[in-house]
């Protein structure tokens, strides 16, 4: 572990320094904000003035790490896979199709999972891509203030 002296009042989701403040990180962290403009190197016998954030333990705990198919059961597969967004599902289908023992019955899967994760962040968005097409041609006519649009029919 490192100390640094904060040269610039720095924050973040679970931290704050001041200027003045002496922080004890790791190594790596301490090479990244010992700058000389936002902190420099403290000796190692400056007192440690604030608590460090707690982004090791969080990098620790696997929180960080992405989903890996490989090492989950197919039916945690595809209960992760129902509810990741598009670029999500594409990245796991794609770990998948790439390990050794890929397994069809997620594979199989790929087109159905990919089209509901488009549905899903079509519904975020505000509706299905027919809906918003919809309420585009009502808001051009100079309607689109009505809750529902008009729909048509093919």
């Amino acid at each position: 572990m490192a100390r640094i002296r904060i040269l610039q009042s720095i924050a973040g989701l679970d931290f704050s320094w001041v200027v003045g403040d002496v922080v004890e990180v790791d190594d790596e962290a301490a090479a990244g904000w010992a700058d000389g403009e936002r902190a420099e190197a403290a000796p190692d016998d400056a007192p440690v003035t604030v608590a460090a954030p707690s982004t090791v333990e969080a990098e620790d705990d696997g929180a960080d790490k992405p989903f890996d198919p490989t090492a989950a059961k197919v039916d945690e597969v595809l209960a992760f896979l129902s509810t990741a967004d598009e670029d999500e599902a594409l990245r796991v289908l794609d770990a998948e199709a790439a390990a050794k023992k890929p397994r069809a019955s997620v594979l199989k899967e790929r087109d159905a999972i990919l089209a509901a994760a488009r549905e899903r962040a079509a519904e975020a968005a505000g509706g299905t891509e027919q809906q918003a097409a919809e309420k585009a041609a009502d808001t051009s006519r100079g309607g689109g203030r009505a809750e529902d649009p008009e729909t048509r029919t093919e």
